[in-house]
């Protein structure tokens, strides 16, 4: 087995990383016709991806013509069988231009292989979306961040489940964030984003949803034309349920897989963590846990699934609510019993690996991933590989850096910082050099400093030598004070300039500080190629 590809973004701005990249053999993979490797399987995952692309096609253009006009680069027909599948996903936050990326390179792999783009809303993760970090320039001329709170903390509940609880403080976001950015930044999206958010917001909307339906908004006012739709709404259907049916059906060997594969990346990359990439499934006398979660409307915290198998009866509980029953030996009747199991107080969702897993064998013939989704999808490809017998669909991994406009490529402060730390050591160690020549005791001290290096000591003398040495270095130390004091000044007012501009460069600031025409100038200008 081959090693895990490592991924890492650019340094410089603005930049791409892809792979695999433009124009290499590895970019083959890209949609130009329909994966058909499942054919060579069996036909189940055949049937199972062609249904399972019907609805999800259906379900994204419903969702995505609630709120925005669909203009898809289609083929001659309609039919969602003759149609390549472009998918990406994220969580609905206000996230960083690298993520954002994804989306643009979403965009124009669609156009140009006249596809079908479609962004997954990844709705079943802990919300993170009620604040951002924003820059500020302090009265002193400095850098400093601050929180900006657009609702108030929904705590460790999913995004599907959080909702607006402060429609004031919501509207006001905007105003609060171009305040901060006063001097740093003219004329961020976070005015038109909102203009698209705003106007149907109200207490109990969907926070993340409301996000996610603004920002693509803005999508198609760049031009870019995807769809979009929720994974709670996709694993709100049969072909979801079947998929989960697949991996359920058998919880010791899958667990066992998991686990093994788990254990072989975290070695792989010298993780220690037991909880990094993901925790290992756990396994309590006959129950074992599998990959998915739990949550609903009385219950938000998302639980973890717990399955027991006897004979061809699968019994699975959340360890809250009453235990299901699903009698597998016919798995697409057991996937129509765990469909109707699924209510408002009742939601399975799949933990992060089974997302994209789940996406890659039955919905899309290429997906886009992140540096963090690529990096685990790499175990999910060996797991997939063992316990399915096959390997889902291809991924390209996609991310960029663009700064704030404005700041330096190269910043001087680094390199100041460094400069006069130099300096200073040399001030205690080399310190002769910086002499006044002209004081007669300073020459005394340079001469004895001289005499000593030239006359270095035979070994069982050298610890005298090294008293001396100390001592004169000392001497000579304590003679530079006043330099000494002037340099850790500048060292005190160099180190408040790096942290300044590190705020400034770093990239992972929201896409909403940034004005929307710079950023799809960048994205043109480093984005995909076909």
């Amino acid at each position: 087995m081959s090693a895990y590809r490592p991924y890492s973004a650019p340094s410089e701005s603005p930049a791409a990383f892809l792979d695999p990249a433009s124009g290499t053999p590895e970019a083959s993979s890209r949609p130009d016709t329909n994966v058909d490797s499942y054919a060579a399987v069996d036909s189940f995952w055949a049937t199972l991806r062609r249904r399972g692309r019907r609805r999800l096609f259906d379900q994204a253009l419903e969702f995505t013509r609630r709120y925005r006009h669909v203009d898809l680069p289609l083929r001659d027909t309609p039919d969602p069988d003759e149609l390549d599948f472009v998918l990406s996903g994220h969580q609905p936050t206000l996230f960083h231009p690298g993520v954002w990326f994804k989306n643009h390179t979403l965009h124009r792999i669609a156009q140009e292989k006249r596809a079908v783009g479609i962004n997954l809303v990844v709705d079943n993760d802990i919300d993170t979306s009620h604040a951002i970090r924003v820059p500020r320039r302090t009265e002193q001329g400095r850098v400093a961040l601050e929180s900006v709170s657009l609702d108030h903390h929904a705590g460790s509940q999913p995004f599907e489940q959080t909702r607006i609880t402060d429609e004031s403080l919501f509207q006001s976001f905007p105003e609060r964030v171009r305040m901060l950015l006063r001097g740093l930044v003219d004329d961020p999206c976070v005015t038109e984003l909102w203009r698209f958010a705003s106007g149907s917001v109200h207490r109990g909307q969907n926070r993340g949803e409301l996000l996610a339906r603004a920002r693509h908004c803005l999508e198609a006012q760049l031009g870019w034309q995807t769809l979009e739709v929720p994974l709670s709404v996709v694993a709100q259907d049969w072909g979801f349920s079947r998929f989960a049916v697949e991996i359920l059906a058998e919880p010791i060997a899958f667990e066992e897989v998991y686990n093994r594969w788990t254990q072989h990346y975290r070695d792989a990359h010298g993780i220690r963590s037991q909880s990094h990439p993901v925790p290992n499934l756990g396994r309590e006398n006959e129950w074992v846990e599998a990959p998915f979660w739990v949550y609903g409307s009385e219950s938000p915290e998302r639980r973890g699934l717990w399955v027991r198998r006897r004979a061809t009866r699968l019994e699975i509980t959340d360890r809250r609510s009453k235990s299901k029953y699903l009698e597998i030996s016919d798995r697409d009747l057991a996937a129509e019993e765990l469909l109707a199991a699924q209510s408002n107080a009742w939601k399975l969702r799949p933990r992060a690996l089974m997302t994209t897993l789940f996406a890659r064998t039955v919905l899309c013939d290429l997906f886009v991933h992140g540096i963090g989704g690529g990096k685990y999808d790499q175990l999910a490809d060996r797991i997939a590989e063992e316990y399915l017998g096959f390997k889902p669909v291809p991924y390209l991994v996609a991310t960029a850096t663009i700064r704030l406009p404005g700041v330096a490529q190269h910043p001087e402060a680094d390199h100041e910082v460094k400069s006069l730390r130099r300096k200073l050591r040399d001030y205690r160690y080399h310190g002769e050099h910086a002499l006044d020549l002209m004081d007669s005791e300073c020459e005394t001290l340079r001469q004895r400093k001289a005499e000593l290096i030239k006359n270095w000591p035979a070994k069982g003398s050298r610890a005298a030598w090294h008293r001396e040495m100390e001592s004169t270095n000392a001497a000579i130390y304590q003679r530079l004070q006043v330099q000494v004091s002037e340099t850790e000044a500048k060292v005190r007012m160099a180190n408040i300039q790096a942290r300044s501009e590190a705020i400034l460069r770093d990239r992972e600031r929201s896409f909403c500080l940034y004005p929307s025409a710079y950023l799809a100038e960048s994205f043109d200008q480093i984005g995909w190629q076909a």
